[in-house]
C-alpha cells in the first residue's frame, strides 16, 4: 500500500476545511437540545465498540472481553458494576447464542485487568466474557468473521453507591467495531517467495528496540516458531492462535528481559506432501523454502546468526528433529513437543542444546512408536543417549497449577546444568493433560521456555 503523499494530505485538508467546518455547526445545532427540553440524566453516548480476545493455555483462540468507549470517564465511585446490567450475544455464522458476562468494570484503555479490584475511573467500560463458552472462539479452521458479531445491550440502569446515576439502561444494543488481540497484534504479516517460486506466509514480531532505532549496531536472537498439522492453512493467522509458541515469545514481559525476532511461517495449502514420510515440514519444497527464509531473514536484519532457536510442536517438532541433522552448525538450540523422527540421524546432533516434552499417552503422536514408522520422543532421545548425549530426564504431571509447572521446570534444568548436560526430557504422566494427551504444549508453552534462556 503506497503512502499518501504530503502534497496530497494537503490537498485534501484544504479542501476539506471549509466542509468540515459546516458539518461541525450543523452537527453542534443538531445536537443542541430543544428550548425547554433537559438533558438526560447520566447521559454519556458511546463511541466504540471492541472485542478483545485472547490466545488462551488450552482452548486456542477466544473472545474473551467486549470493551466499550464512552465519550466521558466512567466514576463508580467505589461501587461495582454488576455483571447482570449487560447482556451480550455472538453471532457467528447462523447461530446467535448468549455470552456469560462475568465482570464489568470501568477502566482507561482496552484491556481486561487481572486485578480482583479492578475499576479505575476511565472512558473504557470492560466487560469481561467467560472463556469456556461453547460459543466462545475466534476461530474454527480458520478465523471466524468477529467484526459486527457481537452484540452489548445494557438492561438495568448502573449507579454509584450513593444512587448517581453513571450509565442509564436503554432497548438498542451496541455491535463490536474492532477486534484486539494483545500480542498477537504486534506481528506483522507477510510472506516469503524462494527460488524456485515456492511461496510461505509468515508472522514476525520485531523487538521494541529495534523497531525504535532499527540502525543501531545491537543484534538479536531470533526464534522460530513450527506450527502443527492443523495450522496448514492460507489464513497467515492461525499459526499464532492456534497456540501460544509464537506468542509466548512475543510477550512484554519476556520481550523486556530477551528482546528477539519472533518469526512464525505458515505452511499453504494444499498441503505440499509427497507421501507419509514427508509430513509437512519435512517436506522437500517446505523444508527448502524455510531454509532459505531463515538465511534470507539473517542477512537482511540484525540478527545474531549464533542464536538462531527452533521451536516446534507435533509434525512441527518432527520438522526440528529433520532440520537439525540437515544444520547441525545452524542453530543454537530447539525446543519440540510431541516429536518423532529418525533415530539414526541423532548422531549428528548431540552437541545441541534440546528440551523435548511428549505426553506418556498422546495417541495423536504415540511416546514410543511414533507416527507414520518414525519413532517417538521416547525412543529419539533413548537414540541420542546412545549416540553420546547425557540426556536429563523428568516426568510430572501436565495439569499441575502454573507455578508448581515452573517449578519442576527449573529443577530440571538446574540438575542438568549441575550435571553438564544439555538435553532435557520432560514426560507427562498419563491422564494429565487437559482436553486431549496430545496437546502436550499448554503448559510447556508459558513455562518451560521462559526458564530456558
Amino acid at each position: 500500500m503506497r503512502d499518501i503523499t504530503r502534497r496530497t494530505a494537503l490537498t485534501m485538508a484544504a479542501g476539506t476545511v471549509t466542509a468540515s467546518t459546516v458539518i461541525s455547526a450543523a452537527t453542534a445545532a443538531a445536537d443542541a437540545p430543544a428550548p425547554g427540553r433537559p438533558v438526560a440524566s447520566g447521559a454519556n453516548p458511546a463511541l466504540r465498540t471492541t472485542l478483545i480476545t485472547r490466545v488462551t493455555p488450552r482452548n486456542n483462540w477466544r473472545v474473551t472481553a467486549v470493551a466499550i468507549r464512552y465519550a466521558h470517564p466512567l466514576h463508580m465511585r467505589g461501587g461495582v458494576i454488576p455483571p447482570s446490567a449487560f447482556q451480550v450475544t455472538a453471532d457467528l455464522g447462523r447461530q446467535s447464542a448468549a455470552r456469560t458476562v462475568i465482570r464489568a468494570y470501568p477502566n482507561t484503555v482496552a484491556r481486561t485487568d487481572d486485578h480482583p479490584d479492578a475499576g479505575r475511573p476511565g472512558r473504557y467500560l470492560v466487560i469481561e466474557l467467560d472463556p469456556d463458552d461453547a460459543n466462545a472462539q475466534a476461530s474454527g479452521t480458520d478465523p471466524l468473521p468477529l467484526h459486527r458479531a457481537y452484540a452489548v445491550r445494557q438492561v438495568a440502569d448502573v449507579r454509584t453507591p450513593g444512587g448517581g446515576l453513571v450509565l442509564p439502561a436503554g432497548p438498542w444494543a451496541i455491535r463490536n467495531d474492532d477486534v484486539i488481540t494483545p500480542v498477537v497484534d504486534d506481528f506483522i504479516a507477510g510472506s516469503f517467495t524462494d527460488s524456485t517460486g515456492f511461496e510461505l506466509a509468515f508472522r514476525l514480531y520485531q523487538p521494541e528496540k529495534f523497531v525504535r532505532s532499527p540502525g543501531a549496531a545491537t543484534r538479536y536472537p531470533l526464534v522460530i516458531t513450527l506450527h502443527g498439522g492443523g495450522e496448514v492453512a492460507d489464513n497467515n493467522m492461525t499459526q499464532l492462535t492456534a497456540n501460544r509458541i509464537a506468542v509466548t515469545f512475543a510477550k512484554p514481559e519476556r520481550q523486556r528481559r530477551h528482546p528477539a525476532f519472533v518469526l512464525a511461517p505458515q505452511i499453504p495449502l494444499p498441503r505440499p506432501m509427497d507421501g507419509p514420510g514427508n509430513t509437512d515440514w519435512t517436506d522437500p519444497k517446505v523444508r527448502a523454502a524455510l531454509v532459505e527464509l531463515i538465511d534470507t531473514f539473517t542477512m537482511q536484519r540484525p540478527v545474531d546468526a549464533d542464536r538462531l532457536y527452533l521451536v516446534g510442536l507435533s509434525s512441527g517438532a518432527r520438522g526440528i528433529f529433520n532440520l537439525l541433522p540437515r544444520h547441525p552448525h545452524t542453530f543454537a538450540a530447539a525446543l519440540a513437543t510431541a516429536n518423532w523422527g529418525d533415530p539414526s540421524t541423532m548422531d549428528s546432533t548431540t552437541h545441541i542444546p534440546i528440551w523435548a516434552d511428549h505426553s506418556i499417552d498422546d495417541p495423536v503422536v504415540p511416546y514410543r512408536e511414533g507416527r507414520f514408522g518414525k519413532p517417538g520422543t521416547w525412543t529419539l532421545m533413548n537414540a541420542l543417549e546412545s549416540a553420546g548425549a547425557q540426556i536429563t530426564r523428568g516426568e510430572w504431571a501436565n495439569d499441575l497449577p502454573k507455578g508448581e509447572f515452573e517449578a519442576r521446570s527449573r529443577a530440571l534444568l538446574n540438575r542438568a546444568r549441575r550435571a553438564d548436560s544439555h538435553v532435557l526430557f520432560t514426560s507427562y504422566t498419563p491422564g494429565t493433560t487437559p482436553v486431549s494427551p496430545h496437546f502436550a504444549w499448554a503448559q510447556a508453552g508459558s513455562s518451560i521456555s521462559p526458564v530456558r534462556s
